[in-house]
């Protein structure tokens, strides 16, 4: 009797299993009759989960968006195919070492192949896809933006200023209220930042030194480079790490040669020359961060206007 009891169960088992695969293979979405599958949308959707949890609303919000990001992924990349873009040869590669060297061995980069269910092949596959959207974005979108050398110029000599400034961080807005209230009534902000602050700064009594732009978080950034006046206070910043308070001391203009580094780093981002590989483990992202300072409205509203482009011209069905 247990014997065949078993053998039920191994057999309710493998029923399971091929119906988790069936849904995993089911088509979400049509693009120029290009299928878009469940099991890559179960992916995309992953970094949501805690956002969704819970809420039915919110859940059909982000699976509306994830959705629409997989689409247009798949539209961009048959642009791509239909105007023979290609990674420059060994790019591809390039971008895998990269990747690779984030590991700390040969074994854990199989690994987390492994986890994801895909081989080399495949791994190469997508990198050269994520490749051809960047260069077919390049050639469609930048070709339309107007670029002055004058804009140039002015951003260049803005992007190369450097602030001198202290700070302190807490945990705690009210921590950070009650600290900016005493150094306004004049208690030195040095000993502030010596004794309540979380930062290893606190060592040199908050100073940071001289640091330039794309250096901190961007809320502490776009707060230290607004002040210009020696011993001005920011009033209290929140970022990521908690709440800070900025002492501004100095501004520093760029020397000509610093400018013209600058100038040629922003030139061979614009040109697809050099890119940023950013991420964790197999997950990447191509980033120009130069690029995205200089044009990035411009980038973005252009961008748009072309995705809509491609979406007027193509065929697509949502799967219900």
């Amino acid at each position: 009797m247990k014997r065949i009891i078993l053998v039920v169960l191994a057999g309710i088992s493998l029923f399971a299993d091929s119906l988790q695969a069936e849904e995993q293979n089911k088509t979400v979405a049509l693009v120029n009759d290009v299928p878009i599958l469940e099991a890559k949308l179960q992916k995309a959707l992953k970094p949501y989960q805690d956002e969704i949890a819970g809420s039915k609303t919110v859940e059909l919000k982000i699976l509306e968006k994830v959705l629409n990001q997989l689409i247009e992924e798949e539209m961009v990349l048959q642009e791509a195919v239909a105007k023979n873009v290609t990674p420059a040869p060994g790019e591809s590669e390039q971008i895998i070492g990269l990747i690779r060297s984030r590991f700390k061995s040969e074994e854990g980069f199989n690994l987390a192949l492994k986890m994801a269910g895909i081989d080399e092949a495949e791994f190469l596959k997508r990198v050269n896809e994520k490749l051809m959207r960047v260069k077919i974005t390049d050639w469609a979108v930048k070709s339309k933006i107007h670029l002055s050398q004058e804009g140039l110029d002015n951003f260049c000599k803005d992007y190369g200023i450097k602030v001198h400034a202290q700070h302190i961080l807490v945990n705690t807005e009210k921590e950070a209220v009650d600290i900016y209230q005493q150094a306004l009534s004049g208690v030195n902000f040095s000993q502030l930042a010596a004794t309540y602050s979380l930062c290893p700064s606190k060592q040199m009594c908050g100073d940071l030194g001289f640091f330039g732009r794309g250096q901190m978080v961007t809320e502490f950034e776009e707060a230290a480079f607004a002040m210009n006046k020696e011993g001005e206070l920011s009033g209290v910043v929140k970022t990521k790490f908690g709440y800070h308070l900025i002492r501004f001391i100095a501004k520093k203009e760029p020397t000509p040669e610093e400018i013209n580094e600058i100038k040629q780093a922003l030139i061979n981002e614009l040109y697809g020359r050099t890119y940023l590989v950013i991420g964790e483990e197999l997950d990447f992202e191509i980033k120009r961060n130069l690029e995205e300072k200089f044009i990035g409205k411009q980038l973005q509203q252009t961008y748009l206007n072309w995705l809509l482009e491609l979406k007027n011209k193509a065929k697509i069905k949502i799967v219900p």
